[in-house]
């Protein structure tokens, strides 16, 4: 608040016009400057006049008259301390007060592209949320995230891209990358396209990432292991395509739950198998099944439907 609207908001309390938590406010700040000498030192009649024009405004039919001489001083003594601390009151009201929580998600086969206020651009693959304020609050650009999502972020050094995961913390200034993070999974994945990429936690830094490498990050403990991928195969699926490389049939099964929000129970391991699969996402989950038993090879595989649950066997093979 600068010194022009402290001085209208002081004529409105003359003028009896200021509302009950203006008035409230104003009274509080007196009680404050009496009790703290470092503030002010004011007379002790002066602030109880003051004191008694605030009750005369809250009760009309009591009011007395305060000669505006005596109301002045009080003012010039009180007026620094008010100023500066309404002034960070304003500050973070328009910093935080104003701001307002996005939530993004979607549902089953569904993908979806947003743009976020400082330009970045993030593709949602199905059964995700994204949360973040907006506009952005603080030095560093913060969002939430359960699911999987590619992120394009524009380039901003004075503000830093941060993504929380359950705890992990991914912290970039412009690059983009992919977070596999859904809440059923054990760990969370990383893998970088294009720049840089830090991972870690509000301990402790895990790795420095460059473009193919991923990191993958066990929720329990934190315990952390790199590989590499493809750059091009991380972000295949944004443009329509179920992709997967030398997977097991673990993987292949994860990747299906997360997109058609199905679940899956296994009668044997499914560490097994080495699958490279390059599905459409137009695909129904019917369609989907019969290609992965067409092309699947040690283990051979068959899918059976029981009420809402996909039971995975293994087939024998001649």
């Amino acid at each position: 608040m600068d010194d022009k609207v402290f001085k209208e908001l002081v004529k409105k309390f003359q003028a009896g016009e200021c509302t009950e938590k203006e008035i409230e406010l104003l009274h509080h700040w007196l009680d404050i400057l009496e009790a703290d000498s470092r503030l002010t030192d004011p007379d002790t009649e002066e602030l109880e006049l003051l004191k008694e024009q605030s009750l005369a405004n809250i009760l009309p039919h009591t009011r007395q008259e305060i000669p505006t001489h005596k109301l002045w001083p009080v003012v010039g003594k009180i007026a620094a301390a008010f100023i500066l601390v309404s002034s960070v009151a304003l500050y973070l009201f328009q910093q935080y007060g104003s701001a307002k929580t996005v939530i993004v998600a979607t549902g089953n086969q569904q993908i979806k592209k947003i743009q976020l206020p400082d330009g970045s651009q993030i593709w949602l693959y199905a059964g995700t949320t994204l949360e973040y304020n907006e506009p952005f609050v603080q030095k560093e650009r913060v969002v939430r995230l359960k699911g999987q999502a590619f992120f394009d972020v524009k380039r901003d050094t004075l503000h830093p891209f941060v993504v929380n995961t359950f705890g992990i913390i991914t912290t970039v200034l412009g690059t983009s990358f992919n977070i596999t993070a859904y809440p059923q999974n054990t760990s969370v994945q990383v893998a970088v396209v294009s720049g840089k990429v830090k991972v870690g936690n509000t301990h402790k830094a895990f790795a420095l990432l460059t473009p193919s490498d991923r990191i993958i990050v066990q929720k329990s403990n934190h315990t952390s292991q790199l590989d590499h991928i493809d750059p091009l195969a991380i972000k295949r699926w944004t443009s329509g395509e179920i992709f997967l490389r030398n997977a097991s049939l673990k993987e292949v099964l994860q990747t299906l739950e997360q997109y058609y929000g199905v679940n899956f129970k296994t009668h044997f391991n499914t560490n097994e198998g080495n699958f490279t699969l390059k599905l459409n996402q137009k695909l129904s989950l019917d369609q989907a099944l019969d290609i992965i038993q067409l092309v699947s090879y040690q283990p051979k595989i068959r899918f059976e439907i029981k009420e809402k649950t996909i039971h995975v066997y293994r087939t024998k093979t001649k």
